[in-house]
């Protein structure tokens, strides 16, 4: 009798071990994009009406893979319907599963539902539904867990029937859920203004301020906060924790006066964008760019811009029937890849490798996978001629080297 033991307590452990959740996968959640990475793909719409999601093999169109399904509205629990009829989502990961923060059409309010599924587009689940006001944030942020988001309200003295929606009408709070789903937390105490945008981890919760000039620290276990200055006056303000590190990425609008060639000046308009880490004493700079910063694990990318170069002007359709404006074209001769491991502070710069045209940049790297960056690469001679101006590329994490690349 004790010889069958063995083997039954084997079987146990085994059938135990089996039903252990995989291992999670390499992600990044990043609020800019209201995407994320899972592995190597990168997960969002851009507005296409559709969830479109990026890999090494191409673009995927759909998360559904029910061949017989109409993907209406209300069928079912078809994700393409479900996260795409009334706009696009915001996506976040745990590197297991992925969620949503999607607005949900036909209803007599702003109404959000927060959901959960496979990255296969299969087990759907809906775990919170609220209602939103007119400038609520999208961010969705997992930590520990739980999703965090925000849930905005209007004033108490707010006239709906007005016609009008100012800021000033509207506050929020930053709310909790399981990502299981279950009750609702509400996590802050004091009301944060519209649409600011925030981070957590285990331990911690930022929320920006950018209005007043400040962050603000939440502890989870104890509920104290405290305010942090920033460092400067910025446009857009996206705080970061790494490690329990409060990183900042902010930018500031930028006109460029540049020389025509015939003795006249034309203006360049752009962005100016700063890396922060926060130290003891306040924060330290960590670099600068003319793009914004991706995070990708233990590096953050940027794309360097040069001095913009004016090419011409070029008449395009405005969308209202035959009429058209002159647009100005620069070439912000963007090749070059800068990247700061988080670890040790050091700052390499990689020029784009095989495959990338002559006279193209990047217009905009929008996800860093674990072996490939998604990016857009413009080529403004071209545009010029009036060829397509921008491209959407999967290049080697490695060398840069393009490994497909899809046309406007």
């Amino acid at each position: 009798m004790k010889k069958c033991m063995i083997p039954l307590l084997c079987l146990f452990l085994l059938s135990a071990c089996g039903k252990q959740p995989a291992p999670a996968r390499y992600h990044v959640n990043d609020m800019l994009n209201c995407g994320c990475v899972f592995g190597d793909e990168f997960y969002y719409d851009f507005g296409a009406g559709q969830v479109r999601y990026y890999t090494p093999d191409g673009i995927k169109e759909g998360l559904c893979r029910d061949p017989l399904c109409t993907h209406e509205f209300g069928v079912g629990s078809c994700p393409d319907s479900t996260l795409t009829w009334g706009g696009g989502p915001h996506f976040a990961t745990d590197g297991i599963k992925l969620y949503c923060n999607t607005p949900i059409p036909f209803q007599h309010a702003l109404t959000r539902r927060i959901c959960s599924l496979s990255p296969d587009g299969t087990d759907m689940k809906m775990l919170y539904e609220f209602e939103a006001t007119g400038n609520n944030s999208l961010d969705l942020v997992f930590a520990d867990g739980f999703l965090y988001f925000e849930e905005g309200r209007y004033n108490e003295d707010y006239d709906r029937s007005a016609g009008y929606l100012d800021l000033s009408d509207q506050y929020s709070f930053i709310i909790r859920i399981p990502i299981t789903g279950g009750r609702a937390e509400q996590v802050t105490k004091e009301r944060g203004e519209i649409g600011s945008h925030f981070d957590a981890d285990e331990k911690t919760l930022i929320r920006a301020f950018p209005t007043a000039g400040e962050i603000e620290r939440t502890d989870l276990k104890t509920g104290d906060t405290e305010r942090i200055p920033l460092p400067g006056v910025f446009t857009g303000v996206y705080p970061r924790l790494i490690d329990g590190t409060l990183y900042l990425t902010a930018y500031i609008s930028r006109s460029v006066e540049v020389d025509r060639g015939d003795g006249t000046k034309v203006i360049y308009d752009g962005e100016r964008w700063f890396l922060y880490r926060a130290t003891d004493g306040g924060w330290e700079m960590l670099a600068e760019s003319e793009t914004r910063f991706v995070f990708a694990g233990d590096e953050i990318w940027t794309v360097r811009e040069g001095m913009p170069e004016y090419l011409g002007t070029k008449a395009y359709p405005t969308g209202k029937g035959s009429e058209t404006a002159d647009w100005d074209i620069f070439d912000t001769h963007a090749n070059r890849i800068m990247k700061i491991d988080v670890k040790t502070g050091k700052i390499s710069e990689t020029a784009l490798g095989e495959g990338v045209g002559e006279g193209e940049s990047v217009y905009r790297i929008f996800g860093v996978g674990e072996n490939v960056l998604y990016a857009v690469l413009s080529d403004p001679r071209g545009q010029i001629e009036g060829k397509p101006a921008r491209g959407q590329v999967c290049l080697s994490r490695e060398d840069l080297s393009v490994i497909w690349r899809q046309e406007p």
